[in-house]
């Protein structure tokens, strides 16, 4: 039997002491709690199409003010798996979406090769929880499901 010695690598992932991914860093890897702390990420109302960049970053702040209800758009399952140097089928990772306004509410839809499971609306000054699950993560048939897990 042979013995695997884990390390967090400078992304904050778990991988072996040769910083090569093996099976058991895939399944290890993929603990929220092992992602770097984030800094949250605004996005603005006339730019509500959100980037691979600012999901990985697991917290996304919208604008402020009364504001008008705003559809935002997730990026597409290929965007999200080729911005994250880990994604495996079955993988995933949680983000957050807080909506600012007072009087208004985001409404999140899934790009091209997402799913998304649950309540997509976001009330005036609450905030969602989403579980980023990668269905699958193979070159031109990426596919991600957003499960909503919390209000």
């Amino acid at each position: 039997m042979s013995q695997v010695y884990l390390t967090r690598g400078p992304d904050g992932f778990v991988t072996n002491s040769s910083l090569t991914q093996s099976p058991l860093a895939y399944q290890v890897k993929r603990i929220d709690t092992q992602r770097p702390v984030a800094v949250p990420t605004s996005f603005a109302a006339n730019a509500p199409t959100l980037s691979a960049a600012q999901i990985k970053n697991a917290i996304l702040v919208g604008p402020t003010g009364a504001g008008s209800n705003l559809t935002i758009t997730l990026p597409t399952a290929a965007q999200l798996v080729a911005a994250d140097g880990y994604a495996v089928a079955g993988g995933g990772y949680q983000v957050s979406i807080v909506n600012q306004y007072s009087a208004a509410t985001l409404t999140v839809a899934a790009g091209t090769g997402g799913t998304l499971v649950g309540n997509a609306v976001i009330t005036a000054s609450t905030s969602a929880l989403f579980y980023v699950y990668y269905n699958n993560a193979t070159s031109g048939t990426e596919a991600v499901t957003f499960y909503r897990t919390a209000p």
